[in-house]
């Protein structure tokens, strides 16, 4: 099936020549064949899964409930956003000193580790929050389809939060160098059995599985 083509529930991505009816973004949101959306960064009156709908008109109300739903928000995003989230992550998260040591103990040069583009997990709350805000404010709920980020909703507004502890963050590209998934290494492990190296998964908090790639 082709990028654009309507899947069998009757959904395809937006796109640059067919952009969401809601924020006018390109990427992230769903059109119904209908020409309705689902949007993944404007609230509206009628959320559905991670995201909400809008009418492709901008009305509130919507003539057809019987409408497909959209994969709830355990769905995973596609490459492109992946990239992006995962790209931003580890610019808010440098690498550490005791990181590079590591990784340099393990015999990679220095060179080939700023080529690698890990990155650190931060040790404390207030750093960890901070790296949030900042992940929240550039992606909103599209933060719900990407392993390893669990989306809620407070008082005074949405929030995001990494299953995460402090760690080395190490991306996992394709052939294209494009990130589609997260490993890390955390500074301490649950217990002396368990493994060194863990993948970034939301799935315990009803958000998307890693799938083990």
């Amino acid at each position: 099936m082709a990028r654009n083509d309507f899947n069998t529930q009757g959904w395809r991505e937006v796109s640059r020549e067919t952009p969401c009816g809601a924020c006018g973004r390109h990427h992230g949101c769903r059109e119904a064949r209908d020409g309705n959306f689902i949007c993944w960064r404007i609230p509206s009156q009628h959320p559905r899964g991670a995201g909400w709908w809008h009418r492709r008109d901008g009305e509130t109300e919507l003539e057809d409930w019987s409408l497909p739903v959209l994969a709830q928000a355990e769905a995973i995003a596609d490459q492109q956003l992946l990239h992006r989230v995962y790209s931003d992550l580890l610019m808010l998260c440098p690498l550490s000193g005791l990181h590079r040591k590591h990784l340099q103990n393990e015999g990679w040069a220095a060179d080939e580790v700023q080529q690698f583009r890990a990155g650190s997990w931060p040790e404390t709350r207030l750093a960890q929050k901070a790296v949030m805000e900042e992940m929240w404010a550039s992606y909103g709920s599209l933060l719900a389809q990407i392993p390893g980020f669990v989306v809620k909703a407070g008082p005074s507004g949405g929030r995001a939060s990494l299953c995460a502890s402090p760690g080395l963050l190490l991306p996992c590209a394709g052939w294209g160098g494009r990130i589609y998934r997260m490993r890390m290494r955390p500074d301490v492990k649950k217990n002396s059995y368990g493994p060194k190296y863990v993948w970034l998964s939301s799935s315990s908090q009803g958000g998307p599985s890693s799938g083990s790639p």
